[in-house]
């Protein structure tokens, strides 16, 4: 969002989603099943398209980068609507059975892997969908009334400099070591630092043989 979004007019990221989902082809909106509760969540292409574009037009540059990283991993900015449409309605363990229900709903209807996973992209969703960059917009759970049930950053405003410094931190085993801040100092970040010229240094020859088990221990 930062690199994209941020630096473009609200109608022009509209315009990008538009194109990108809106005159394609959607599958939600289409989907082959007998269950009615389909339909009954994600409705039909006459009637939901225009919904989805009142919604971009009131929504923030991060929500509408939410939208298209859910978009582009389901492909389909209805499946984003539908998650923060649940968001607006439901909070905490109640919002996370939703979440569970709809993911449920995919897994029979969808390849689009295991339930686990999905729920986890629910959540990321909710994380992004409801941080706000010093923009004015709809706050999804403002009124939560246990913070421990949801990310601390959740319907505040914060600015862009505070967002990326809380994306670097140190893991140790898989648990992020404690005596870390919040956010780390990126007074001096310069995201306009490195161009691309200054990557080509670190691209590997594409010739190079490399040991399958090299290879296996990459990926771990």
């Amino acid at each position: 969002m930062i690199d994209n979004f941020s630096k473009m007019e609200h109608a022009d990221v509209e315009d990008i989603l538009d194109q990108c989902f809106l005159q394609q082809y959607d599958w939600t909106l289409d989907c082959d099943c007998d269950d009615d509760t389909w339909t009954s969540v994600f409705s039909v292409e006459e009637s939901r398209k225009p919904v989805l574009k009142e919604w971009l037009s009131k929504c923030t540059q991060m929500q509408m980068t939410a939208a298209c990283c859910i978009g582009n991993a389901y492909h389909s900015l209805n499946m984003a609507y539908v998650i923060a449409r649940l968001m607006e309605n439901y909070t905490g363990n109640k919002l996370n059975q939703e979440f569970k229900k709809l993911a449920h709903l995919i897994v029979e209807n969808s390849s689009y892997g295991l339930e686990k996973s999905i729920i986890c992209d629910f959540k990321t969703f909710e994380l992004y969908y409801g941080i706000h960059l010093e923009e004015n917009g709809p706050i999804i759970n403002d009124h939560i009334e246990s913070t421990s049930e949801t990310d601390e950053f959740v319907g505040k405003t914060v600015s862009q400099e505070t967002l990326v410094g809380r994306n670097y931190y140190l893991f140790e085993n898989g648990v992020r070591l404690k005596e870390q801040p919040l956010s780390l100092d990126i007074s001096d970040f310069d995201p306009d630092f490195w161009d691309d010229e200054d990557n080509d240094d670190d691209e590997y020859d594409e010739d190079e043989d490399y040991e399958e088990e090299d290879y296996n221990e990459l990926l771990l």
